[in-house]
C-alpha cells in the first residue's frame, strides 16, 4: 500500500498528502441514536416538548381569559367547562396555568443566562490566573 497510510486509534487509510487531526471522525448522528435508546431522556423530552407547545399557544388554548373571574363560579370542580376546576374568586386553573407557564419559561431561561455570563466570567478569570480564584 504505498502512498497509503493508516491513521492511528480510527482504522482509517489515507492518502500521504491528506494532513490526519489525529482524532476519530465524530459519528453522524450519534447523539440522536443515544437519545432515542434512553426512553426516560425520550418521555422527558416529550414532556417538555408538550409544555414549551402549550405555553407557546396559550392564547390560542386557554379557554378562558387568565385574569377574569366569576363569583357564580367559586371553587369548582373540574368539568366539562372548566377541565381543572376554578380557583377562590372563580378564575379558570387551566387557563391560569397555560399562561403561567409563559412567564415560568422566561424566568428560567433568563436565570440560566446570568449563570453563563456569570461562569464565563468566574471560568476566564481562574483561566487566566491559574485556578486560584
Amino acid at each position: 500500500m504505498s502512498g497509503f497510510r493508516r491513521v492511528k486509534g480510527t482504522g482509517q487509510i489515507l492518502e500521504e498528502g491528506i494532513p490526519s487531526t489525529g482524532r476519530p471522525a465524530l459519528r453522524r448522528g450519534f447523539f440522536w441514536r443515544q437519545f432515542r435508546r434512553n426512553q426516560l431522556a425520550v418521555c422527558g423530552g416529550a414532556v417538555v416538548l408538550v409544555r414549551t407547545v402549550a405555553a407557546r399557544l396559550a392564547s390560542v388554548l386557554a379557554p378562558y381569559d387568565p385574569g377574569a373571574y366569576d363569583v357564580t363560579q367559586i371553587l369548582m370542580p373540574p368539568g366539562p367547562t372548566h377541565w381543572l376546576g376554578t380557583d377562590q374568586i372563580g378564575r379558570d386553573v387551566l387557563s391560569r396555568m397555560l399562561f403561567g407557564a409563559r412567564i415560568s419559561m422566561a424566568v428560567g431561561f433568563v436565570s440560566v443566562g446570568i449563570a453563563v455570563v456569570v461562569g464565563t466570567l468566574f471560568g476566564t478569570v481562574a483561566a487566566y490566573y491559574g485556578g486560584r480564584v
